[in-house]
């Protein structure tokens, strides 16, 4: 996946559907579940490094990548075929579908929120643990001269 990185956060950055559609249609091997595990795994990064409104537009692009890769589940199909009946759908849903996608989009935000939080916890807990640990070995040395 490291080969198309650049490629999947160039994606991770459209806000306009159309362009999204173009450069997935551009960009075939993007339609894939490694995609989506991509920026799931930045959209975390992005929060650890509080920089939510760029989480936000990522998870929104992931969202995307879902919707398109359960498409074609459903449809039985290669995720690319979805690509252009996904975009039509969603540019002219109803405001159901449209409910549907925001509260899908919101559900994995709060997720994302958890899992970063989770993350710099452990983080910071380890970190912890070691000044505590250099402490001890200091205080211990510091004994050990007298």
């Amino acid at each position: 996946m490291d080969k198309y990185k650049k490629d999947i956060e160039k994606f991770g950055f459209y806000r306009n559907w159309g362009d999204s559609k173009e450069y997935l249609l551009s960009n075939p091997h993007l339609a894939c579940e490694d995609t989506a595990n991509y920026l799931t795994y930045w959209c975390v990064n992005l929060q650890m490094e509080e920089k939510g409104a760029l989480m936000k537009q990522v998870a929104h692009q992931t969202i995307v990548m879902q919707y398109i890769l359960e498409l074609a589940k459903t449809m039985e199909v290669p995720p690319i075929a979805c690509v252009p009946s996904f975009f039509t759908k969603i540019q002219t849903c109803d405001e159901k579908y449209m409910q549907g996608f925001h509260s899908e989009l919101d559900a994995f935000i709060g997720r994302i929120e958890r899992r970063a939080k989770e993350k710099t916890d452990k983080l910071m807990a380890e970190i912890e643990a070691v000044k505590a640990q250099r402490m001890e070995m200091e205080v211990k040395m510091f004994y050990s001269l007298y």
